[in-house]
C-alpha cells in the first residue's frame, strides 16, 4: 500500500510480488501545481498513468476517482475521510457567547490553503464596523509572512495564530464559523470535524468539498 509519487511509482514494480494499492490523497494536478510549479502538470499526468499498473486504486471522493480514471483507465474505490464520532460526539456547537463572532482556518500556511484570503476578508469586515476575529490553526512556509502582513495591517487584535496543534476540536468547538479557501482538497478532516459538532463551514467549491455540504443546512458552497 503507497500513499505519495515516490512510493506509488515504487509500487508499480511490486506487481509481481504482492498485491499493490495506491492511495491518492487529493487533486494531483493542482497539488503538484503548487507545489512544484508548471513542471507539475507533467508530473501529474505522468502520476496518474501509471496507476494503470497497479492492482487496486482508492480515492478519497468522487471528482478524484473521475479524474484518475480518465488518464489511468482503472475504475477507483472511493473511500472517504472519516472521523471517530465517539469521541467526538462529546463536543457539541452551542450559542456563542462572545461578543465577536470567530472564524477559524485549520491547515497548512501554504498557498493552495490560501490563508491570506482570510486575512484580507477580515480587514474588509472590519472597516464595516463587524466585531469578528479569526483563528488561524496550523504552520507551513506563510506562517511568517501571514504574521508581518497582520503585523502592518494593524490586525493583532483580530487575528491569532496557534501554530501546530495536534487536537483542533476545542478551538473549532468555540468557533462560529470555519472558513477553508482552498484552491485544491480531498475530503478535510477539519471540515469534516465541524461539521460533526455543528459548525457550519464556508468552502471553496473544489474537487470534494462539494460532497460535504447542503447549502443552507450545514453550510454555504463559494
Amino acid at each position: 500500500i503507497s500513499m505519495g509519487l515516490s512510493a506509488d511509482f515504487l509500487n508499480i514494480f511490486c506487481k509481481n510480488e504482492a498485491f499493490t494499492i495506491v492511495s491518492v490523497r487529493g487533486n494531483l494536478f493542482k497539488n503538484y501545481w503548487f507545489d512544484y510549479g508548471i513542471i507539475g502538470i507533467p508530473l501529474g499526468t505522468a502520476h496518474l498513468f501509471f496507476l494503470r499498473w497497479v492492482d487496486r486504486v482508492v480515492a478519497m471522493n468522487q471528482s478524484m476517482a473521475n479524474q484518475i480514471k480518465y488518464y489511468s483507465g482503472k475504475t477507483p474505490s472511493v473511500i472517504g475521510n472519516f472521523l471517530d464520532e465517539t469521541y467526538f460526539n462529546q463536543f457539541s456547537c452551542v450559542q456563542k457567547k462572545g461578543y465577536r463572532k470567530r472564524f477559524i482556518f485549520v491547515g497548512s500556511m501554504t498557498k493552495r490553503k490560501e490563508p491570506f484570503l482570510l486575512i484580507m476578508a477580515l480587514r474588509e469586515i472590519l472597516k464595516m464596523n463587524k466585531e469578528v476575529m479569526l483563528d488561524l490553526v496550523g504552520t507551513g512556509p506563510l506562517l511568517q509572512s501571514l504574521k508581518q502582513s497582520v503585523e502592518k495591517m494593524n490586525l493583532n487584535d483580530s487575528v491569532f495564530f496557534h501554530g501546530f496543534v495536534k487536537n483542533p476540536i476545542e478551538l473549532l468547538d468555540k468557533a462560529d464559523v470555519m472558513v477553508l479557501p482552498s484552491l485544491s482538497e480531498g475530503i478535510p478532516r477539519a471540515a469534516l470535524e465541524a461539521l460533526h459538532i455543528g459548525v457550519p463551514c464556508v468552502l471553496r467549491n473544489v474537487d470534494g468539498n462539494g460532497e460535504l455540504i447542503i447549502n443552507g443546512v450545514n453550510g454555504m458552497p463559494d
